[in-house]
């Protein structure tokens, strides 16, 4: 889960484990079924008008839209909460519901109930008929009943489902045999279309990493963009999608390749400054080797360094300095190299 800037919960889990089919699934797809999770995103990313220049229709079922009027009814027009809980990772955070952002809040699901009255196209769910009560309310208790209804809508009518629900697309395709897609997999395939522009692809991934949505692909062009955006400066933006490329999560094969491209491309940007290049390579060693047997993953990242340097490979020996410095470093302060 994340608590997005507008003060508002929404759930957070992408995921690219299967992003090949994902991206095969939407190929020629005119129609799209989403559910809360996706709306919620696309909002907060700030295209989500953009959906119905990407697809003929966007199809929302009835239980969504009465979720998103319930949510409004009772966060902003019932007793006002003073303050929102969450967790990320093992430690819980907290952070104060002022009135301003009460504003902020309530605009931003307003935002989305408008869209959904006026671009979607809002069905029932009949497929709830074929549901003992009981099960359906044992489902809409664990996944909520407008999750469970966008499912049934999915399968009605043959549709993708279009969900960043990592748990409810995996049951949707294991129970309901509904093949589901999330937000990264429909950027790409609006920005591959023209709709949106690579810069405004850039931005969504750069907003994703910050909202510590989980399974961002990134690769080196979205790295330097933010690189870019803090001005080859220290930022928590920074460092955020750096911290895509850490272990377990990415795979370290992924974590090489992409940290190599990037810092070809910074070594060999004349524009920018030394002291800045030093920096980048130390906070890319860091992600790199965070979650990993550091030493086998230098070495190797050293290899793919050759490889990037071959044709260019004067800043070669300074940079294999400053990585070997940086490993010394490391043993001094006592995180042993291993």
């Amino acid at each position: 889960m994340m608590s997005d800037p507008e003060g508002i919960v929404i759930a957070s889990t992408g995921g690219i484990e299967d992003s090949r089919k994902e991206a095969e699934l939407l190929t020629g797809v005119q129609e799209l079924v989403a559910d809360l999770t996706g709306l919620l995103t696309f909002e907060y990313i700030g295209l989500l008008n953009h959906l119905v220049v990407g697809f003929r229709r966007i199809i929302v079922p009835q239980a969504v839209l009465d979720e998103i009027n319930e949510t409004l009814t009772e966060r902003f027009f019932g007793p006002k909460p003073t303050m929102n809980l969450w967790k990320e990772e093992d430690q819980y955070l907290h952070r104060e519901i002022t009135a301003e952002s009460q504003k902020r809040g309530q605009d931003f699901l307003e935002r989305i109930r408008s869209f959904v009255e006026s671009s979607a196209e809002i069905v029932p769910a009949s497929g709830m008929l074929d549901f003992e009560k009981t099960k359906f309310d044992e489902l809409g208790n664990i996944l909520g009943h407008d999750a469970i209804a966008t499912v049934l809508v999915a399968r009605e009518r043959k549709l993708p489902l279009f969900s960043d629900d990592l748990g409810l697309r995996r049951l949707a395709r294991n129970d309901w045999r509904v093949e589901g897609v999330w937000s990264q997999t429909i950027l790409v395939s609006l920005r591959d279309r023209g709709v949106i522009t690579k810069e405004d692809y850039c931005e969504a991934i750069r907003k994703l990493g910050l909202g510590n949505y989980y399974f961002v692909s990134i690769n080196a062009d979205d790295v330097m963009w933010v690189l870019d955006r803090s001005h080859m400066e220290p930022s928590y933006e920074v460092s955020r999608i750096l911290s895509l490329l850490e272990g377990p999560d990415c795979s370290e094969d992924s974590a090489i390749r992409i940290i190599a491209d990037v810092i070809r491309k910074v070594w060999l940007e004349p524009t920018i400054l030394y002291n800045q290049k030093l920096w980048v390579l130390d906070l890319a060693l860091s992600a790199l080797t965070k979650g990993r047997m550091a030493r086998g993953v230098i070495e190797r990242l050293k290899a793919a360094l050759r490889v990037r340097f071959a044709l260019m490979p004067l800043p070669l020996p300074v940079i294999f300095r400053r990585i070997d410095f940086w490993s010394q470093q490391r043993i001094v302060e006592g995180n042993t190299i291993e």
